[in-house]
């Protein structure tokens, strides 16, 4: 089994069990968790070779969408629990 496939299951599990409001500083680590990982990806996997995400390729000319899209789903659920 895929470790992804377990992260959202269980961060509902853990907002349900201990509930509480989300403040900015935990929209701010997420975000720049994944702006890291992105830049990681991009610049060291995706430059190596390693094409694990292909909505993260940096070759379609709809790849702004992508990132743009990831960063609002992110905003959204900072939204949605806050």
């Amino acid at each position: 089994l895929n470790e992804h496939l377990f992260n959202l299951p269980l961060a509902f599990l853990s907002h349900w069990l201990l509930p509480r409001k989300l403040v900015f500083m935990d929209f701010w680590v997420a975000t720049v968790l994944a702006t890291g990982y992105l830049f990681f990806y991009l610049f060291i996997l995706d430059a190596n070779g390693a094409h694990f995400y292909i909505i993260l390729s940096p070759r379609p000319w709809w790849c702004i969408f992508s990132y743009t899209g990831i960063l609002l789903i992110y905003a959204g659920l900072f939204w949605a629990f806050s």
